[in-house]
């Protein structure tokens, strides 16, 4: 979406979950959906857009005045349950402001209040934060519920306000605070295939601590001929990991601690003069990140403390105008990008590095009654400087990335999307001097240049929409052809693993088909959802004195089916299977794994104040040939209005106990076992109150 707004106005920018999963619903008259909307105004007659503003209308009884709600929750079995919420809204014609607070240790996530949705369409305008250098084992991804696993003590708080001045300007200031202290432990067994192969096994327990603030301030000024915004914005946090584990038998603690400060400025100004339109942008980050890492063991093994610092300044500005050329349109751009590191290591000296590049683009847009044909030919020159590099301490390297999309509508329903693409881009990696440790027993070795991956891609898209029948079709396929000058060589050894870059030509691909459709039954209440995503990836692997292409692949299937015909009873049940499977090479029979996850719902509502939901979770993951590892999980909520204003609830979670969730994967060349301990059976009783 474009954005997403309140009564007109868009209070929370790219954060709007705060929204999204703290308005009241019965505060809610109508959402609308504003499609292929343009929300510059300077931009509405000459540059239009494929996306949907979101706009939430409130009831009468809800403006003018502050509303929300309070709830409190307590409960228990293995250790003390809490769950309390506050929000509070206030939206009026010339300000608007929502205010939120939570906090639980329930393993419910709310860390989605601090984050950013990704303009994919604005990309001149995002810096992602530089990877991590020193790797931690605290995060973990499953595919089920977080809720099942973390044990949490989690407090977030986000302020917001907006205040229009005139008709068309207004200044928004947002402050989200973040904090958690999480305990986790698994234990996993990896193999690393090669010549010769190794085992290591690990067992660990984890705390983590971790806490952001995120203030942002931004003035925005949308006029029918003239468009300026300008925020500032930045990030403090801190986290601490302590992880005492033990390694093939060998008991150490690890200690990981990260500080991390940045403070950034955008800037974008449009202009519309007639038949021409100029833009500015400019954005300027800079960021500090002092990344330290301690272990201690009793063998002396591992025993080392390794310190970091990381200084980066980014800047990337560009100007453009748009001008109709032959009955179109086209744009021409100059963009500049610089980027400067220091890094420091241990007790050495600040070593710098730094790149500059310049672009000059031509995009020319061809419309025509049902569609368009768009090419965009940029044309860079980017110069680099890495002083420790034994040959030539700079370089410099001109290119070109064009591109080509041909949008065309066959009809109102059928819709088709071409695009194809020749890109180049440098390598993003934090450059250093020496070979440092990024774990307890994982070295790496420097890099003394920037890596370039060459990426040639095609794709095309076609979709069906029917409203009246309610039925929906797309399909998506998508091919990419990638060659890098580098690539990894991993050396796992009873000690350390050390991963070295190795400068050759390296060719890998990537192929992507999914395919859905939609249908809704209304007459009798039902609606049915399927899915098809198929993946395959060829991708080189060096490691141990082996070199092999592994091939793999993912098929995964899924369908959602849902019925809400009653008013006093809905269901629905969403199932996914997935097959991962390697192509034969040599010295492997090819690997394939099973998974299978399924989740129903249901919903009855038996009296008028009162409302039940039954979820069953059941999750069946092969671990090697024949083998699998299952899980049912049940939870089951309740709500009690006994009079207006105020809920009562109960939640039971894991009603059958279950303990324990292990899964298993292959990459490239090896084998993971992985498994985790579970939350036990927990109950949760709640008091809601809403304010108004």
């Amino acid at each position: 979406i474009n954005r997403f707004n309140i009564e007109g106005q868009d209070l929370l920018g790219n954060r709007y979950n705060q929204a999204t999963r703290n308005l009241p619903v019965d505060a809610v008259a109508q959402v609308q959906i504003m499609e292929n909307d343009q929300p510059i105004r300077a931009l509405k007659d000459n540059t239009p857009s494929e996306r949907a503003t979101l706009n939430i209308k409130l009831k009468r009884d809800y403006k003018l005045r502050p509303f929300g709600e309070i709830q409190g929750g307590i409960g228990g079995f293995d250790n003390t349950l809490w769950n309390n919420l506050l929000t509070i809204i206030n939206i009026a014609p010339k300000n608007q402001m929502l205010v939120t607070a939570k906090m639980n240790n329930t393993g419910e996530s709310i860390s989605d209040n601090t984050l950013d949705h990704i303009d994919v369409t604005d990309m001149d305008n995002y810096i992602s934060l530089p990877e991590n250098i020193i790797k931690t084992s605290s995060d973990v991804y499953l595919p089920i519920m977080q809720k099942r696993y973390l044990r949490n003590k989690s407090y977030s708080v986000g302020i917001n306000h907006l205040h229009r001045i005139g008709r068309y300007g207004n200044l928004r200031t947002n402050i989200t605070y973040y904090g958690t202290s999480d305990q986790l432990s698994d234990s996993t067994y990896n193999y690393y295939g090669g010549s010769p192969a190794m085992s290591l096994s690990e067992s660990s327990k984890r705390k983590a601590h971790e806490f952001t603030l995120m203030p942002h301030l931004r003035y925005e000024f949308n006029a029918p001929k003239t468009y300026i915004i300008d925020e500032l914005s930045g990030e403090l946090s801190y986290t601490d990991n302590l992880n005492w584990m033990s390694s093939n038998g060998l008991p150490l603690q690890e200690r990981v601690g990260r500080h991390t400060s940045y403070v950034q400025n955008k800037l974008q100004m449009i202009l519309n003069a007639g038949n021409l339109v100029y833009s500015i942008n400019s954005l300027t980050r800079y960021l500090r990140r002092s990344e330290t890492m301690g272990v201690d063991d009793s063998t002396s093994t591992y025993n080392t403390a390794e310190r970091i610092i990381l200084q980066r300044m980014f800047t990337r500005n560009s100007v453009s105008t748009s001008l109709p050329l032959w009955g179109n349109r086209i744009r021409l751009k100059y963009s500049m990008e610089y980027r400067r590191d220091r890094l420091k290591e241990a007790s050495s000296r600040f070593m710098q590095n730094y790149y500059l590049l310049n672009n000059i683009g031509f995009n020319y847009a061809i419309v025509y009654a049902s569609g368009s044909v768009t090419l965009d030919v940029p044309v860079n020159v980017f110069y680099s400087s890495v002083p420790w590099r034994h040959t030539d301490t700079s370089d410099t390297k001109v290119y070109v990335s064009p591109s080509i999309l041909w949008r065309h509508d066959f009809s109102p329903s059928w819709r088709l999307k071409i695009n194809g693409s020749l890109n180049e881009d440098a390598d993003n990696s934090i450059l250093y001097s020496d070979s440092i440790l990024t774990g307890y027993r994982t070295r790496m070795v420097p890099f003394d240049r920037i890596g370039w991956k060459r990426t040639s891609s095609l794709s095309f898209s076609l979709n069906y929409v029917d409203f009246v029948r309610m039925f929906t079709w797309n399909i998506l396929a998508s091919a990419s052809w990638i060659k890098n000058d580098y690539r990894y060589h991993y050396s796992y050894g009873e000690k350390y693993t050390v991963i070295t870059p190795v400068w050759e030509d390296t060719d890998s691909r990537m192929i992507i088909v999914q395919t859905s459709a939609d249908k809704t039954f209304s007459d009798i209440g039902f609606s049915v959802n399927g899915r098809i995503n198929y993946t395959r990836n060829e991708l080189p692997v060096m490691q141990n004195n082996v070199e092999q292409t592994v091939k793999s692949n993912i098929l995964s299937p899924s369908l959602n089916l849902r019925w809400n015909k009653l008013s006093w009873l809905q269901l629905s049940n969403e199932t996914t299977f997935n097959l991962s499977w390697q192509d034969k090479y040599q010295n492997s029979a090819g690997y394939s794994l099973r998974s299978w996850f399924e989740t129903l719902r249901l919903y009855v509502y038996p009296l008028k104040k009162i409302s039940m939901e039954i979820d069953c979770e059941y999750t069946s993951t092969e671990t090697e040939r024949g083998k699998y590892n299952r899980n049912t999980f049940v939870d089951f909520r309740m709500t009690y209005n006994p009079v207006n204003h105020i809920e009562l609830g109960l939640t039971l979670s894991n009603v059958f106990d279950r303990h324990e969730y292990v899964e298993a994967s292959f990459t490239g060349l090896n084998y993971q076992y992985y498994s985790m301990p579970l939350r036990g059976r927990e109950v949760l009783f709640s008091v809601k109150y809403e304010l108004h």
